[in-house]
């Protein structure tokens, strides 16, 4: 199953607190939590963003979600 849901943290490109738009799969396992995978980076800015080597290490949406809270 895929979501997509903006989520919300700090941006080194913008030095600020941002949301952006991804797109999740869930994974995980029956009486455990679900979390959410991170599979498409939505922000419009993310080809640009040059803090980083790799902008696909950006922190707003490299983090741990839980499925049920996006």
């Amino acid at each position: 199953m895929t979501k997509t849901a903006n989520v919300n943290g700090f941006c080194p490109h913008f030095n600020e607190e941002v949301s952006i738009p991804a797109i999740f799969t869930n994974c995980g396992f029956v009486g455990a939590d679900i979390y959410a995978t991170p599979t498409e980076n939505l922000c419009p800015h993310h080809s640009e963003c040059g803090r980083s080597v790799n902008p696909d290490e950006c922190p707003v949406f490299n983090q741990d979600f839980l499925w049920n809270r996006l």
